[in-house]
């Protein structure tokens, strides 16, 4: 932030005055091109109530949990795509995930007394994906009479604690995954339509937007084993995605007025 300094002083020349417009609108240029030059990030934040605790072995960071606690969640992630670190798309091209590494980008969700916070936020876009068995078993909890193979799109954010992994055969090894979903549903002869492409969204969906808005808290142990996984419903969400254009054109044209104000004086 730069302060401004009108002087009152009398028997300033017309150079001293233009220099320092000038001056003036050189420094708000040169707060634009910063401003283009940094990083803007997406926050979508929420909260919800635990549905069910579906595995609960006792040794897990949220062990005890029951159904209807009150989780509070955000992340933080590239605006563009851009910003990505690494970009994955499924071979069958109906699945894309953006991960977004290190600072700005984070993600936490806590319950009140535990908080699980991570330096790492992924969004996951799915377009007509078909739907396998462990996904069904965790909708139809919601709605019932969802079979494995219906198609659904998806935007969902997730986000891995510090030392969490994944093995070769995509489970979770060491730690907690948490994530926030929407989905929208469909069936072999009536297409979802949440997207009609894999193209990046940094903005949720709202929740009117989808068929189910969901979280999922999962913690496995270092042998794979899941010894936590809880599912809840999201009662509201908070996504705010900023626009650099408009932020730049505001600085541009408060250093033009300020130039103006210097010249007319």
């Amino acid at each position: 932030m730069t302060r401004c300094i009108f002087s009152n002083r009398k028997g300033k020349t017309l150079s001293k005055i233009s220099l320092k417009a000038a001056f003036t609108t050189t420094l708000a240029l040169s707060v634009l091109l910063a401003l283009n030059a940094s990083t803007f990030a997406a926050t979508t934040s929420f909260t919800g109530n635990v549905l069910s605790v579906l595995t609960d072995t006792g040794t897990g960071v949220y062990t005890g949990v029951t159904p209807g606690a009150l989780f509070t969640g955000s992340f933080t992630y590239g605006d563009t795509e851009a910003q990505a670190t690494a970009i994955f798309t499924e071979p069958t091209n109906d699945e894309r995930d953006w991960e977004f590494n290190g600072a700005p980008f984070n993600a936490f969700i806590t319950q009140g007394s535990t908080t699980t916070s991570s330096n790492e936020a992924s969004i996951n876009i799915e377009n007509d994906f078909p739907l396998d068995s462990d996904s069904v078993a965790l909708i139809n909890l919601l709605l019932p009479g969802v079979v494995a193979g219906d198609p659904v799109d998806v935007w969902s954010a997730n986000a891995l604690s510090t030392g969490a992994s994944f093995d070769v055969s995509d489970n979770l090894i060491n730690g907690i995954e948490f994530e926030l979903a929407f989905l929208k549903l469909g069936t072999t002869t009536s297409p979802p339509t949440l997207f009609n492409d894999l193209t990046y969204q940094p903005m949720a969906p709202s929740i009117s937007d989808a068929d189910i808005t969901v979280f999922v808290i999962e913690e496995a142990d270092d042998a794979g084993n899941t010894i936590f996984l809880a599912v809840g419903t999201v009662n509201s969400v908070n996504s705010v995605v900023p626009e650099p254009a408009s932020l730049t054109l505001l600085v541009l044209g408060s250093g033009l007025m300020f130039a103006r104000r210097r010249c007319v004086a």
